[in-house]
């Protein structure tokens, strides 16, 4: 029997050399597509890393700012307590401060000796008014150098400008 060599065997290699064939383009496109994807696969492990870091440093910044809550709780029931001790009065009271221009000499002489300090003012008949500082424990004498004054010789403070006027005076 001088079949005819295309048999049924013949066709069935045929079939399988196509489906190989065919797979081997399946794995060569399957295989340039995972080589695509493999860069991407460390982005993302790379971005896991930084969340989770992100995260870490979330959780402790959360940490510290429930600290920082308690301690104000804390001091304001501590001012609130001062603040009763006190009396709401007194803590209503308010101070005159004057801010005046001084020479250098006396600014020295007051920064060495606070107590020695001592005001006068003219009053409108002429009757010169002579006196220390108050006491208060909210006041202390300060002496500072001011960084600017406007045209008529007045601190400038940075959102007020002084009344006193050291021209009327002269």
């Amino acid at each position: 029997m001088t079949g005819n060599p295309k048999g049924p065997v013949t066709d069935l290699l045929r079939k399988l050399k196509y489906d190989t064939d065919a797979a081997i383009k399946n794995l060569q496109s399957f295989t340039a597509t995972l080589g695509e994807l493999m860069p991407r696969v460390e982005e993302v492990e790379a971005l896991e890393t930084r969340a989770a870091a992100a995260k870490r440093q979330f959780d402790d910044a959360t940490k510290r700012h429930r600290e920082i809550e308690l301690g104000l709780v804390e001091a304001k029931a501590t001012y609130d307590a001062i603040q009763n001790e006190l009396g709401g009065a007194a803590t209503q009271l308010t101070t005159p401060v004057a801010i005046v221009p001084i020479s250098e000499r006396v600014a020295q002489v007051a920064k060495a000796n606070p107590e020695g300090v001592r005001i006068s003012a003219r009053d409108g008949d002429g009757v010169t008014v002579f006196e220390k500082p108050q006491l208060n424990a909210r006041v202390t004498v300060m002496v500072e150098h001011v960084q600017e004054v406007d045209a008529q010789g007045r601190p400038v403070w940075p959102s007020v400008v002084s009344e006193y006027d050291p021209i009327s005076r002269l």
